[in-house]
């Protein structure tokens, strides 16, 4: 799963959460597994899409790779350092390489600040810029969004929403970054607006040589941006592969009610409506097994004692489900012996 022009590289990262009761003893009684045992490689200059329901974990994904939260375990490589790692000019030029598109324009924008401001001020502490050179830098980022330079002097509630969002990509690509995190980027906007947008992003990407990691509900905008598509479920990948063949004949029962349920392609597309029952589980009871075998409609006697691996069911092509297993769904021995250790273990706790 490790193309050989990885950008960022994830490798059983997990975030869990601890949760505490007590007032004067505070003791340890859970922990929210937000992400548990993530591996996904984003290549130079393509884009990764990273869809599921919310609270799946995502954007804690995002965070992670941002360094706004620090990995319980595992690792993040980016361009072969570890993120978590970096320190002093290592670090400063990491926050200028990786930058951040949020959800919501209205509020990623101060409001005290007029456009020039906001789009100069990852700059001011770059010494390579000049005054001079940061007018020059904002007056580019202007006409490459689509706006006027006369813009540079307006304050954000004097924009649309769709512009505001164009202001926030103006500022990602300030100071130059080669890689991007869009954290569900056109979902607040209005569908023609989204469409110009996503054109954007692809042509800033064509432009610019940026590598994106897209986060989206939106499963036809990320087919539309997407180079490779990521499933997530309660904290892990249950599919990833290249978008056309995720799209195209997607392989988890997951993956399969997502596609489902989202907007066609084309309005005579033919359709199959897939009813997941229940409701997501609690990431902090996590179901023994497979993570989604509660819900599945495809669900087998052992999907709720053993965890199944992600594999590659097809050239690039990857899934977590014994619906693909190396004897037609049954678990395989070594998954066997490792259910029979669990339970012994478990039995010997009790």
């Amino acid at each position: 799963m490790t193309p050989s022009n990885a950008l960022v590289q994830l490798t059983d990262v997990q975030k869990h959460f601890p949760i505490h009761q007590g007032f004067i003893i505070r003791k340890e009684t859970g922990a929210v597994k937000a992400v548990d045992g993530v591996t996904i490689a984003i290549e130079r200059g393509k884009t990764f899409g990273l869809v599921g329901e919310s609270g799946c974990g995502k954007t804690t994904m995002a965070k992670l790779i941002l360094r706004i939260e620090t990995p319980t375990a595992g690792t993040i490589t980016f361009d072969g350092k570890d993120v978590h790692k970096l320190k002093g000019s290592e670090l400063r030029a990491y926050r200028e390489t990786v930058q951040v598109v949020f959800q919501d324009p209205y509020s990623s924008l101060n409001p005290r600040m007029r456009i020039k401001e906001i789009i100069e001020e990852p700059l001011r502490t770059d010494p390579k810029f000049t005054k001079e050179q940061r007018k020059a830098r904002i007056e580019e980022l202007l006409k490459v969004i689509g706006l006027r330079p006369g813009s540079a002097t307006r304050y954000p509630h004097q924009f649309s929403g769709g512009q505001r969002q164009r202001i926030a990509i103006a500022r990602a690509l300030a100071p130059s970054p080669s890689f991007i995190v869009l954290d569900e980027p056109v979902s607040s906007l209005d569908v023609s607006i989204r469409a110009q947008l996503m054109n954007l992003l692809k042509d800033l990407q064509r432009e610019f040589h940026l590598t994106f990691l897209l986060i989206s509900h939106d499963l036809a905008g990320v087919r539309y941006l997407a180079d490779t598509i990521g499933v997530m479920y309660l904290g892990k990948i249950v599919e990833s592969g290249g978008s056309p063949a995720v799209y195209g004949k997607p392989l988890h029962p997951y993956t399969h009610a997502l596609l489902s349920n989202a907007m066609p392609s084309h309005p005579n597309a033919p359709r199959t409506e897939v009813i997941l029952t229940g409701e997501v589980p609690s990431p902090i009871n996590i179901p023994t097994g497979c993570r989604f075998h509660p819900r599945c409609p495809k669900v087998m006697p052992h999907c709720s004692k053993i965890e199944p691996q992600l594999q590659e069911a097809e050239p690039g092509h990857w899934v977590a489900c014994h619906l693909y297993g190396d004897t037609n769904g049954a678990p395989t021995p070594k998954e066997t012996a490792h259910a029979t250790a669990t339970s012994t273990a478990a039995g010997n706790a009790r």
